[in-house]
């Protein structure tokens, strides 16, 4: 015993029977077993961290962690009815995870779970009222809209990142944010090249205009004109200049068709337009239609040859039949 830091205060009990004895390490009182410490175990079970926590010492712990005990130290892994400090709330926490280190109050904890009243709360705040208890903080939520009345089923967890909890209002809301003012939607109209015929309605309505290089009468829509997909504020004045863009050069459809042997006549007026012209052939002038291709402009410009003389071997077709004429309708002849 002495060897193990511990002298007797009695004399040898046995080996299986406490001992009384004296820690020299730390001058407390104790009654280890012979056969325990020629074992390995510590006698000291207050160094070894095996003792009975006294009361006074368990309710210092408590109160060193926040924690106010409200009944009896009542053992080290029992709970043990407190009320925490900071917040209030009464909780029930265990002396050997305070000792340990653990938060004192699960609702102050960073992860704790959400105070039903706190969460119905939150709700009121963005305007909505819940229908039904509070499921958690990522399940969807029964709750009506305050402002509208329209059910929806938001969770707190959305709320409390800044969504809206009622879509209707939330579709308004953006609508509201999307439109333009009168004049400033006029101003892009006019900007476009359209004078406007009717009050505005909105972006997604057609708004009767009037074109005003050509004069047409369009109804293009606010948003057709604005953003990425931006479409042209007239068809007429689109159409026209994609002609514009595709025709060809006067200087080029003269010399193709002088290449095909014709000879304009007229000034070039585009490539779905006859135009007169010559040929060397026939010095008359006439309207051909622009050749569509050089095979198609040979063959028209080719003279037309007379048959070719008959042999007298290959024998010929017989001519085809006369057709007798039609003989007047049979009556019979009255007798005198």
């Amino acid at each position: 015993m002495r060897a193990a830091d511990l002298e007797p205060l009695e004399p040898y009990p046995g080996s299986s029977a406490p001992w009384r004895c004296r820690h020299t390490t730390c001058g407390r009182e104790v009654t280890p077993r012979l056969s325990n410490v020629t074992t390995g175990q510590r006698g000291c079970v207050y160094c070894s961290g095996r003792a009975r926590i006294d009361p006074d010492a368990a309710a210092a712990v408590m109160r060193a962690a926040g924690l106010e005990p409200l009944e009896p130290y009542p053992g080290s892994d029992r709970k043990w009815r407190c009320r925490h400090l900071a917040c209030g709330r009464e909780v029930t926490p265990t002396y050997v995870r305070i000792n340990s280190g653990s938060g004192p109050c699960r609702w102050c904890a960073p992860n704790a779970p959400v105070d039903p009243a706190v969460a119905a709360a939150d709700m009121r705040a963005a305007g909505l009222e819940p229908l039904t208890p509070y499921p958690g903080v990522d399940t969807p939520w029964p709750v009506r809209c305050r402002a509208c009345g329209a059910p929806g089923t938001p969770t707190l967890g959305s709320i409390r990142r800044g969504q809206g909890g009622c879509y209707p209002c939330g579709r308004r809301k953006a609508n509201a944010s999307m439109r333009h003012d009168a004049e400033t939607a006029a101003a892009v109209m006019r900007a476009a090249g359209l004078e406007p015929l009717e009050p505005y309605l909105g972006t997604a309505f057609p708004w009767k205009s009037r074109c005003t290089k050509c004069g047409a009468i369009v109804s293009p829509r606010l948003c057709s004109l604005a953003g990425r997909s931006r479409r042209a504020a007239c068809k007429r004045c689109a159409d026209r200049a994609n002609g514009e863009a595709q025709r060809h050069d006067e200087d080029l459809a003269v010399a193709e068709m002088r290449e095909h042997g014709f000879e304009p006549q007229e000034p070039y007026r585009g490539v779905k337009h006859p135009g007169a012209c010559a040929t060397a052939a026939a010095p008359s002038p006439h309207r051909p239609s622009a050749p569509s291709s050089p095979a198609r402009a040979d063959a028209d410009a080719a003279p037309t040859s007379a048959p070719p003389p008959h042999d007298g071997k290959t024998p010929t077709a017989p001519p085809p039949p006369c057709a007798k004429p039609a003989s007047s309708p049979w009556s019979p002849t009255p007798r005198p």
